[in-house]
């Protein structure tokens, strides 16, 4: 039964960028203005399916540390493309404010890969043509960002949604902030110290055992997905406190351990997979650009 909603609590903003598209970055900086309160912990996760459940204080409990005049923020990448986090968060919050950065897709979907990969998650399990078959919610649908946007136009005004571009950010990354502190009426002449510091690098690592890990997480995903099933999800649920929970996490340890880390450059991606993924992307950048008024014939190509 999802978590019940009052009145007592409610969160202001909300950044959706989905991952790879300066989420950390972001979050950092804006938890850096003193009229801004971002969550104590960065991606709550709490309007996903999963958390909701827990209900408001248990969300509350990660804005304890707000002061009073401080306007509340949450960042969740995977807010951007999980199925009813909208509908959910309108119910909150109405007339709740939304930022959202968006980066070539086919370059975001790629870094997102590798950076999985880099830090021995679940990527590091698959080649990338299997990641877009096992795992397209994961890789693919965040990078369909006009299908993505859609759920929160349909359900929150225009004016309260502000879409960027990871183009932007490069090209004056503190323009790109103030636009942030500005759309959310807090002082927007702030210059947050460090802004313009890199994060989340990418690093190469090589993994070993990846069939046996591939296996588990296999099963585990089976049963994950089908736990609204009577006769799965009592079985899920046990095996998610006991086997399939320990399991997670000698999976994710042993992967962390096992993957060796190197410095280099980051791999090509093939060629027929960028034509396949402009025919996945190509149609929704041009509804973006129509949504945004601004020319993104960049996107259409790759090199």
């Amino acid at each position: 039964m999802e978590g019940i909603m009052n009145d007592n609590f409610k969160v202001d903003f909300f950044g959706i960028s989905p991952p790879r598209c300066a989420t950390t970055w972001m979050y950092k900086n804006l938890k850096k203005h003193p009229e801004i309160c971002m969550s104590s912990k960065g991606e709550t996760c709490y309007f996903g399916k999963w958390k909701y459940e827990k209900g408001l204080d248990f969300y509350a409990g990660f804005f304890d540390y707000c002061e009073p005049n401080q306007i509340k923020g949450d960042s969740t990448p995977t807010y951007f493309s999980q199925e009813g986090v909208a509908e959910r968060i309108k119910r909150h919050n109405p007339e709740a404010k939304f930022y959202v950065c968006l980066r070539h897709p086919i370059e975001r979907t790629w870094s997102h890969y590798l950076h999985q990969r880099s830090q021995g998650l679940r990527a590091a399990l698959f080649d990338f043509d299997e990641a877009m078959e096992e795992m397209w919610d994961y890789y693919i649908k965040p990078s369909k960002y006009y299908t993505c946007l859609k759920e929160y136009l349909d359900r929150f005004p225009r004016e309260n949604i502000l879409i960027l571009t990871f183009d932007d950010l490069k090209d004056d990354p503190l323009d790109f902030l103030q636009s942030i502190f500005e759309f959310l009426e807090v002082s927007p002449e702030f210059e947050p110290e460090g802004f313009d510091k890199k994060v989340n690098p990418f690093k190469k690592r090589e993994i070993k055992h990846g069939r046996l890990l591939r296996w588990g997480w296999k099963v585990e995903n089976f049963l994950r997905v089908r736990q609204d099933k009577s006769l799965v999800g009592p079985l899920y649920k046990f095996l998610k406190k006991g086997g399939a929970g320990a399991w997670r996490k000698v999976r994710e340890d042993f992967l962390k351990g096992s993957a060796k880390q190197k410095e280099g450059k980051k791999p090509a991606l093939d060629e027929d997979k960028i034509q396949e993924l402009k025919e996945i992307f190509n149609p929704e950048i041009e509804k973006v650009e129509q949504l945004i008024d601004k020319d993104l014939s960049s996107w259409k190509n790759y090199e």
